[in-house]
């Protein structure tokens, strides 16, 4: 299996168990259901945010839908389906750099 992605589920994994799973599915600032668009990574709020309160945290970073929905298999369908799924190189960065601020 891909290491890439092995890390990525131990990290979510990790999170989860320390009881700071992110918010993927919610904007973390208004609560408002996210729409599939880009919308923008919070690590200091917690989660994601949607283009209108991206502001809330000024060092939100892009998240673009495809590295969503990477994010989002690994939380609802685990490594496993994870690997089934080509990940570009582009939207691995994006996520590492999204997680690592």
């Amino acid at each position: 299996i891909d290491p890439w992605l092995v890390t990525r589920h131990y990290e979510w994994g990790m999170l989860a168990l320390l009881g700071h799973r992110p918010e993927l599915y919610r904007c973390v600032n208004c609560g408002a259901e996210l729409q599939a668009t880009t919308n923008a990574w919070s690590g200091r709020l917690g989660g994601t945010l949607c283009p209108l309160c991206r502001g809330a945290d000024g060092s939100s970073r892009p998240l673009s839908l495809n590295a969503q929905k990477v994010v989002r298999l690994i939380d609802r369908q685990g490594l496993s389906a994870a690997a089934r799924v080509g990940i570009a190189g582009e939207v691995r960065s994006e996520i590492e750099a999204a997680f690592d601020a």
